[in-house]
């Protein structure tokens, strides 16, 4: 516990390291997070800080979830990374929850319903939240998906039209998720804008 506890203080030392623009009520959130990390790294009893990590990761969630403080938004962020690090200290010694369980508590999936790998080999940063906030879409998988198969008449490029879903059953992704997953960053941005691209020169040609 002490491990960890050094690593966030160091964590905290570094929050304003971030050069990423937030809005009044977003670093509003921040100050509170950081707050409330400062107290987690004064507990002592291992019991006692084990609870009330767990309270803390549950009340953030329900704070920064569908906002640009979502994790797979600022991952990035150092008190991001500092909540990141209590999951996984959670995650090892509850051997019955992932670290997403802790970190994210509306998520009811444990592994890819695509590539069957469990969602904790994947970081923040390589998913993004479906709009129920109960699974995650692996950005890898939706590229791929849209890589092997032609667009849409339109023009759109076809994303993995499935989800993680505990009774494995497909889904198409909404609008907003298909803008989430393209959007996520700029490897995704531009490489969709790419397909895109070949598949307009593709559609001319014939």
């Amino acid at each position: 516990m002490q491990i960890l506890i050094k690593s966030l203080e160091k964590f905290l030392e570094n929050r304003n390291s971030h050069k990423c623009k937030y809005t009044k009520n977003e670093m509003s959130e921040l100050k509170i997070t950081t707050n409330e990390l400062h107290l987690l790294c004064n507990i002592t009893n291992e019991n006692e800080f084990k609870k009330e990590a767990k309270e803390f990761l549950a009340n953030r969630w329900q704070r920064i979830k569908n906002t640009n403080l979502a994790y797979p938004h600022a991952g990035g962020h150092p008190v991001s990374e500092a909540c990141y690090r209590i999951s996984c200290y959670l995650e090892k010694i509850h051997n019955e929850k992932n670290r997403y369980h802790f970190l994210m508590p509306t998520i009811e999936v444990t592994e890819s319903l695509i590539s069957l790998e469990n969602i904790s080999k994947f970081k923040p940063y390589e998913f993004v939240m479906t709009d129920d906030n109960k699974s995650m879409i692996i950005l890898s998988e939706c590229l791929e998906y849209a890589n092997k198969f032609p667009p849409h008449n339109d023009g759109t490029i076809q994303l993995q039209p499935t989800r993680l879903l505990n009774n494995q059953s497909s889904h198409t992704l909404s609008d907003r998720e298909r803008a989430r997953v393209i959007n996520a960053n700029k490897f995704t941005f531009e490489y969709s804008q790419m397909l895109m691209k070949e598949s307009f020169i593709l559609s001319y040609q014939r």
